[in-house]
């Protein structure tokens, strides 16, 4: 199995995410309404500016009322008010593995990064995904379908897909 990173994408005050049931599209909460976003491609699907904090959000239970083609569902999302909700793991057990380690940063200094790695026990593979030096803020994980995976801080998203 490869990874390949589909996008790095900006989204302003970044808050909550979850992914549409057996779907790669994920919905994301930020300042300017909600988003979805289709993981396989890293296309912008659908867009709601209204402010999603009104009516469209539980605070309590995280789940977030769906528009456009998923109008009429709820979206469990969660990552900053709410805890992650992003599972961690594939049903051909791949896991996504968070390790903190000294990483040289953008000065050429030795740091402390949180660095994320796909790992499979039965393949006995381990792959380096990415090194972030200032932390996952938000949530990270993988679609239920396994084909794609996120992590979200709160300047944006990026996403992978795994190719076969």
């Amino acid at each position: 199995m490869d990874v390949e990173k589909v996008v790095n994408q900006s989204v302003g005050g970044l808050r909550e995410i979850g992914f549409i049931e057996d779907t790669d599209n994920l919905l994301v909460l930020g300042g300017g309404g909600r988003t979805i976003f289709d993981c396989m491609t890293g296309e912008k699907i659908a867009r709601d500016r209204n402010d999603y904090y009104s009516d469209k959000w539980d605070s309590d239970s995280g789940v977030v009322e769906g528009f456009d083609f998923c109008e009429g569902s709820e979206i469990v999302c969660g990552g900053f008010q709410y805890p992650d909700q992003i599972i961690k793991n594939t049903h051909d057990n791949w896991e996504i593995e968070i390790c903190n380690e000294k990483r040289l940063d953008y000065k050429n200094e030795l740091k402390n990064a949180e660095v994320m790695y796909l790992v499979n026990v039965c393949l006995n593979r381990r792959i380096e995904v990415e090194v972030y030096h200032y932390s996952i803020t938000r949530s990270y994980g993988f679609s239920r379908t396994g084909k794609s995976f996120i992590t979200a801080q709160s300047y944006g998203l990026d996403i992978w897909a795994r190719c076969e």
